[in-house]
């Protein structure tokens, strides 16, 4: 008797049947939608999915991961910025925040920018928040004026600029023979041998 009435109080309805196979559809974790079963656990709603054969889903975790949380936090500014420069400022590495643009590309995130071109002829993408269409992508530099931005920004860094005079110069004799190396065996001999005292 007592099997029998917990038979019946358990029981699914067809309007339960009707929203788990309406609600099963979804790319949602379960524990989002349980609460329209009401009475229902997370494992009763998988075990009845599994009576009825609906078959395996196939669950979406885009934008509940933390990097994306710290992602929005960051563009909420309104500048648009790159994986390499968010994973900077916010301490999460480069891969997650990747992740995380192929997921949310198109939906929450898009294209706002995009950065400078590197000698290599790759400009980053720099994303912002929203749902709009994306940038269009600059058409590429030639080799001449790739070079001549770098040369913009060298002058502006005296540092980096004298650095790169002195390898110039350093290349340039050592390309018309007037770079003496110092032999490392000649420089060895005459040295004094180095005794270690017991």
């Amino acid at each position: 008797m007592t099997a029998k009435k917990r038979k019946m109080q358990t029981a699914w309805s067809n309007g339960e049947i009707r929203t788990l196979r309406r609600e099963w559809k979804n790319d949602k974790p379960v524990k989002d939608w349980a609460h329209k079963i009401p009475n229902r656990t997370v494992l009763a709603i998988k075990a009845r999915a599994n009576e009825l054969g609906l078959g395996p889903r196939k669950v979406s975790l885009a934008g509940r991961s933390i990097a994306w949380s710290l992602m929005k936090q960051l563009l909420a500014d309104g500048k648009p910025r790159s994986t390499l420069q968010m994973s900077r400022e916010i301490n999460v590495s480069r891969r997650s925040l990747d992740h995380c643009t192929r997921q949310m590309h198109g939906k929450s995130l898009r294209v706002g920018d995009w950065g400078p071109q590197g000698l290599d002829g790759v400009r980053p993408r720099l994303w912002a928040l929203g749902k709009g269409k994306d940038k269009p992508r600059p058409p590429k530099q030639d080799r001449a004026e790739r070079h001549h931005m770098l040369w913009l920004r060298l002058k502006k860094d005296p540092e980096r600029l004298g650095l790169h005079y002195a390898r110039c110069k350093n290349r340039n004799a050592e390309r018309a023979g007037r770079l003496i190396r110092r032999d490392p065996a000649a420089a060895w001999i005459g040295t004094p041998p180095n005794h270690t005292t017991p």
